[in-house]
């Protein structure tokens, strides 16, 4: 992921805009470096799993929800759904060891 950050990082100059006006918006002085790859991985894990709803909805599956690197999903995903999905994210950011797990989960009554 580190490495996905600096590259998008470096040939993006949105990204710098984006991180000064978010550093305007909170009035802060300046960010340390460490507020920087915080900020950095926050919107690239953004991206990452922006690309996941996406094909999610494209496959007809229902998001209920999504909390940072989480997606709730409705229905269940085939083996194959999985792994499309996850090639799709590794080929578009270059994060080879991308990988989406499974928690199935049981509605309480």
């Amino acid at each position: 992921m580190n490495k996905y950050i600096v590259n998008k990082f470096s040939s993006d100059s949105t990204w710098l805009s984006d991180m000064e006006a978010s550093r305007t918006n909170h009035k802060r002085s300046a960010y340390k470096q460490s507020q920087k790859i915080s900020w950095l991985y926050q919107h690239a894990e953004t991206i990452m799993m922006r690309k996941v709803k996406d094909e999610l909805k494209t496959l007809g599956k229902t998001v209920l929800a999504n909390v940072h690197d989480a997606i709730v999903v409705r229905e269940r995903l085939t083996d194959s759904e999985r792994l499309a999905i996850q090639n799709l994210v590794r080929d578009s950011t270059k994060v080879r060891n991308f990988a989406l797990g499974e928690t199935p989960y049981e509605r309480i009554t």
